[in-house]
């Protein structure tokens, strides 16, 4: 009696209803962060208390249910992840010994599966993506599907033989248990393949949108080509309202003889300058006859003296050119008689 006494005395009394949730609690509020950090998304969201998982929101459900099948989890399905990701985790790293032949033998099963199988994987594991490690667990689960797969085939193959009925009994027994592990293996295959989705959206949300950007790009090079053409002339062949002609480029580089001035250029100046005496000389010119040698020779530079009708030719040495009597000058009028110069 007293050993028996002794032995009732040092067995834990089991906890109470409300002390077992509250350590379900802690537990899954230590293993969330965890998860978040390593890149698992919870299966539940956190506003969701622990008497609510009996009865989660629809979305939830079947996942939530899963993870609280396996053994000495209960209420505590962030708790069962853990320890599932934990376990991938130690298999990742395995996988880095022979890296390429895994990375081969993951697209083969992603292609038959009828999954993208043009991923490329990271072989580091600190530099890999939390996509990229998602893929992984992903293929980590198809292995774990294939295999399920082949143990239920494989005992089909032997309930068709001959055997005893003890033997029958326990091969049945272990086949419904099998294709009820595929059935929840599904479960978890399509919350994975959801979830791996939801990443490639949100990674795609980050990018700047194709069309947006070559948009923006079009819009940018529109209004580089804009400011272009206000900065610089545009060129003749590619704007008709230009007027730049190519022969005002050469007038800009003439020779000295040909930059001399010409009369035409001194008539506009002149008349530029004093319109109105220009056309005051011209008019006597034309009424009187009487003296036209004086409107000839008046602007000539080198006269010298009041005689305004004589005037020295540079090549004359001092004689006096004169015209013939009777002749006729140039301008159709008879010069007057000759008159010789005679030297002060």
């Amino acid at each position: 009696m007293r050993a028996d006494t002794a032995d009732s005395s040092d067995v834990t009394p089991p906890l109470d209803e409300e002390e077992e949730l509250e350590d379900s609690r802690q537990r899954e509020a230590q293993a969330r962060p965890e998860l978040e950090a390593d890149g698992c998304p919870p299966c539940y969201p956190p506003d969701i208390d622990i008497p609510m998982l009996r009865n989660p929101p629809e979305e939830y459900r079947a996942i939530v249910a899963y993870w609280m099948s396996f053994p000495g989890t209960s209420d505590m399905p962030l708790t069962a992840q853990l320890v599932a990701w934990r376990k991938f985790r130690t298999y990742q790293r395995q996988t880095r010994r022979r890296f390429q032949k895994f990375e081969d033998s993951l697209r083969q099963r992603r292609q038959r599966h009828g999954l993208d199988a043009s991923v490329s994987l990271t072989e580091d594991l600190e530099q890999q993506s939390a996509l990229d490690r998602w893929i992984e667990f992903q293929n980590y689960h198809l292995a774990r599907l294939e295999a399920l797969e082949e143990q239920r085939d494989g005992l089909t193959k032997e309930l068709a033989e001959p055997c005893s009925d003890n033997e029958r009994d326990a091969i049945t027994y272990v086949l419904g248990t099998s294709e009820r592990n595929i059935e929840r293996h599904h479960v978890l295959l399509r919350w994975i393949e959801q979830n791996r989705e939801a990443m490639v959206l949100r990674g795609a949300a980050r990018q700047p949108n194709n069309e947006a950007l070559d948009a923006a790009v079009r819009e940018t090079s529109s209004s580089t080509r804009v400011l272009r053409t206000r900065e610089k002339p545009a060129s003749p062949v590619l704007d008709k309202r230009a007027r730049i002609s190519k022969p005002n480029k050469p007038q800009r580089r003439k020779t000295r003889h040909e930059t001399q001035p010409e009369p035409k250029t001194d008539t506009k100046k002149s008349s530029a300058v004093i319109p109105p005496k220009a056309s005051s000389e011209r008019k006597p010119k034309r009424q009187s006859a009487k003296k036209p040698q004086e409107t000839r020779y008046a602007k000539a530079p080198h006269q010298p003296g009041p005689q305004k009708e004589k005037t020295r030719h540079p090549q004359s040495h001092g004689l006096a050119s004169v015209s013939e009597p009777g002749t006729v000058t140039r301008f159709g009028r008879r010069s007057k008689p000759p008159e010789r110069w005679i030297p002060g």
